[in-house]
């Protein structure tokens, strides 16, 4: 329950009822999934040794499937953390990521980076469970 100080939070997408928003310093943790909202919590990210990045519409039911498929792998997964960027809330945040990687903007679209690499990128119907982990080994 809130101090009723924090700041009014949006939906990402469906969220169980079990799932507690709770803030950090850049982002908005969603279970496994954390909200990129800026263009330099994805800068924070470059330093990492591993980070993934789904870049997703939430008007497209394509990226929808993938959603799932996202949500699929963190099950499957639950020491790996997905950071999501919802496209059309956050244009700023997707631009920045493509003009940081080089990597031509889709939307569903999945980044994985090592050291602040692009060392596998998927889109539309190859985001995928098994692609995803497959992409980590």
């Amino acid at each position: 329950m809130g101090t009723g100080t924090e700041p009014e939070l949006e939906r990402a997408g469906p969220v169980s009822p079990a799932v507690e928003l709770a803030w950090g310093p850049w982002w908005v943790k969603m279970g496994d999934m954390e909200l990129l909202r800026q263009p330099s919590d994805f800068d924070r990210l470059l330093a990492e040794p591993l980070a993934i990045v789904f870049k997703h519409s939430t008007t497209c039911g394509i990226s929808a499937q993938a959603h799932r498929e996202t949500e699929r792998f963190l099950a499957e997964h639950p020491d790996q953390v997905i950071h999501k960027v919802e496209v059309a809330e956050s244009r700023a945040v997707s631009d920045h990521i493509e003009a940081k990687t080089g990597v031509h903007h889709e939307s569903p679209q999945l980044l994985v980076l090592r050291d602040g690499e692009v060392v596998w990128q998927g889109s539309h119907s190859r985001i995928t469970a098994e692609a995803i982990a497959t992409s980590l080994s």
